[in-house]
């Protein structure tokens, strides 16, 4: 009875490589190593490969294929623990017969040409530890069967209780749906990254309360929404770690008034983004207390008030993008304090006052001013690095001017 079922496999195999023209090695491969096992799993490539419509590198014999890895010892031996894929330029949709490669502890297809629904089978995978997908045009919900897959460390999907996760990464795909309250039992949490999706709703209350290792969270051109005071409270808890460098949650649908807790950051943040939201009120003068930032993105909002003279605390500041918001009154003097600021964006808001001469301290490489209420002469101090503009274009041109270079007023 065995010799029959295993003849009938090597036959279905047999008109699987035909039918996708494998080359004869492949067969024999197959045929050497029948165990149940490794039949599944040389089926389950079949079928993934079936799937691909375009396929660059053209590898076909199984554990001889480019990126995949099969076991040597054991009950893992003969069996595939990785399928490393990534950049390929792959087009085609991801088929549930990998969930059959139940060994299979990587599986890497980023940055290919991937698209639809990701199959729930891949709950399957007990023993995956790196799951990366990004970079395709996947989309739809992500299978909430992840949960079963409890030993991951690195992810590019969102779903499920990964206690050992460090990495969740999702960025430029079409995934919808919120972000998973699950994520809060990742304790190990390092890196969120869900950038270029259509992820919407609110940012989890949990998140940010036990991930003290939290360094990135990188929310950018969503749709996640705050519009209260917990919401802005949670979103401000992300960075109760002592090792956040990275808060950027420009290009959503943040609204209300920017909280006076967003002096209470993490002083180790080196980069803060809230572009093209909706924000509303003042910035705080404790937003100096942020004494690590290198760059301060908050163009694109509502803002309104004079621009908080705190600012020239930061010392290690090479980037400010005020643009586009309803502030008001001068520019501070001690800007000039600024040595690293290399860019400094402050066009269409209700400036006014005289442009700092102080500003020439600062080794700018682009100044932004335009479409302000600012008066008096411009200071002679900028003209020898710039190109000088009232409205925005070109006037005049100075034997100094490089094309990097330039100063909008």
């Amino acid at each position: 009875m065995v010799l029959v079922l295993e003849s009938l496999l090597l036959a279905f195999i047999f008109l699987a490589c035909h039918a996708a023209h494998v080359a004869p090695q492949a067969l024999l491969e197959a045929s050497a190593t029948s165990t149940p096992g490794v039949i599944s799993d040389y089926l389950a490539l079949m079928s993934f490969k079936s799937r691909i419509m375009s396929d660059p590198s053209r590898s076909l014999a199984m554990c001889q294929w480019h990126g995949v890895v099969c076991g040597l010892s054991r009950s893992r031996r003969g069996r595939v623990v990785v399928l490393d894929l990534g950049e390929l330029s792959l087009l085609g949709t991801i088929t549930p017969a990998l969930g059959n490669l139940t060994y299979m502890r990587r599986l890497n297809l980023a940055q290919n040409h991937f698209h639809g629904d990701l199959p729930q089978e891949l709950g399957n995978l007990h023993d995956l530890e790196t799951l990366q997908l990004s970079y395709n045009s996947i989309q739809g919900q992500v299978p909430p069967s992840l949960s079963n897959c409890t030993r991951l460390v690195s992810v590019s999907l969102h779903g499920g209780k990964f206690p050992n996760l460090k990495q969740f990464l999702v960025a430029d795909n079409q995934f919808r749906g919120t972000l998973p309250s699950s994520l809060c039992n990742a304790t190990m949490l390092q890196w969120i990254q869900t950038a270029s999706n259509f992820l919407s709703g609110t940012i989890p209350r949990c998140l940010g309360a036990r991930q003290k290792n939290l360094s990135i969270v990188w929310l950018e051109a969503n749709q996640f929404e705050a519009t209260n005071n917990v919401d802005w409270e949670v979103l401000t808890s992300l960075t109760n770690s002592s090792k956040m460098k990275v808060l950027d949650v420009g290009t959503n649908r943040l609204q209300g008034v920017l909280p006076n807790s967003i002096a209470n950051l993490s002083t180790q943040l080196e980069y803060l983004v809230m572009s093209y939201n909706n924000i509303a009120g003042i910035i705080t003068e404790g937003i100096g207390n942020l004494v690590n930032l290198k760059e301060l993105i908050m163009n694109h909002n509502i803002l309104k008030g004079v621009i908080p003279a705190s600012l020239s605390k930061l010392k290690n500041l090479n980037k400010l993008s005020l643009s586009n918001n309803a502030l008001s009154g001068p520019i501070p003097v001690t800007f000039g304090n600024l040595t690293k600021l290399t860019i400094l964006l402050l066009s269409t808001n209700a400036i006014t006052g005289a442009i700092p001469s102080s500003l020439s301290n600062c080794p700018l490489e682009v100044l932004d001013l335009s479409h302000n209420n600012l008066s008096g002469p411009t200071p002679k101090e900028l003209f020898s690095i710039t190109t000088l503009s009232r409205l925005g274009f070109p006037v005049q041109r100075r034997h100094r001017w490089t094309a990097h270079r330039s100063v909008m007023l």
